[in-house]
């Protein structure tokens, strides 16, 4: 074979390889076929390695995309169970209360249910007490007539330490009820609860409320934040060493007497 072929040949082959290292993105195998005289060279060796490693170079970045897919979905379940943690209730929201004067025939009345840290007049009271001594009088409620009158006793002093509720967020000036937050012995969910009516319970020595919120979520909303509130209620200084709170048991004297409002 003359030198002239030979260089040929080996600048032929020099543009084969040249070409497969350049165009690595190649799917497909190329031979090229150089025919001088008899001599029949084919190059094919050079295209399937850039081939083999365009595939591999594939392989590692899909392996690194995945890798980092599955991370970035991980942090982002985790930064949305984080948003999505229960918040306590700041300042108080409607419930449904099962019973009283108004919860006949199986209806549940909507009442505003509140903290504040605002203590109140006793004549301001007048509803939460007028309202249990008609029932002592009646020779009913006598059991926990003491708690009542605590609980109107405390909120003389302060707010801090009770929950009170009332007919609308328009009426707080007057309180229909108080719950004093340390005589609560349990809060639980309630199963069973339906669309618009999940209940739980908040239980004392004497009494146990059904409230219900609209939803699952707001009742456990609820049930957190009075858990907490009466554990916060059990580091107040105490209520009952106070000299409002013992001047306003006095007045309330015992469950058979009615006080001039």
């Amino acid at each position: 074979m003359s030198e002239v072929v030979a260089e040929k040949i080996a600048n032929e082959s020099e543009a084969v390889v040249s070409e497969a290292i350049v165009t690595k993105t190649t799917t497909t195998t190329t031979t090229t076929v150089i025919t001088e005289g008899d001599v029949v060279i084919e190059q094919t060796s050079d295209a399937v390695v850039a081939e083999s490693e365009v595939v591999k170079d594939i392989e590692e970045t899909a392996a690194v995309a995945t890798t980092t897919t599955v991370e970035e979905t991980t942090v982002g379940i985790e930064e949305k169970e984080e948003e999505e943690e229960l918040q306590n209730i700041e300042n108080g929201g409607i419930l449904k209360k099962k019973g009283g004067t108004f919860g006949t025939f199986g209806r549940s009345p909507d009442r505003y249910f509140y903290f504040t840290d605002e203590a109140y007049s006793l004549n301001k009271l007048k509803n939460v007490h007028k309202k249990h001594t008609a029932l002592v009088s009646k020779g009913k409620g006598k059991d926990d007539h003491e708690e009542i009158f605590q609980a109107i006793a405390h909120a003389t002093h302060t707010g801090k330490g009770l929950l009170f509720y009332t007919t609308s967020a328009k009426h707080t000036e007057e309180p229909h009820g108080i719950i004093v937050l340390k005589h609560i012995t349990n809060v639980d969910l309630v199963p069973g609860g339906k669309v618009g009516y999940h209940p739980f319970h908040i239980v004392t020595q004497h009494h146990t409320w059904e409230l219900a919120a609209k939803t699952e979520k707001e009742a456990k909303q609820w049930v957190q934040t009075i858990n907490s509130k009466r554990e916060e209620a059990k580091s107040l200084e105490s209520v009952e060493e106070t000299e409002t709170y013992k001047i306003t048991y006095d007045k309330l004297g015992t469950y058979s007497r009615r006080f001039d409002l």
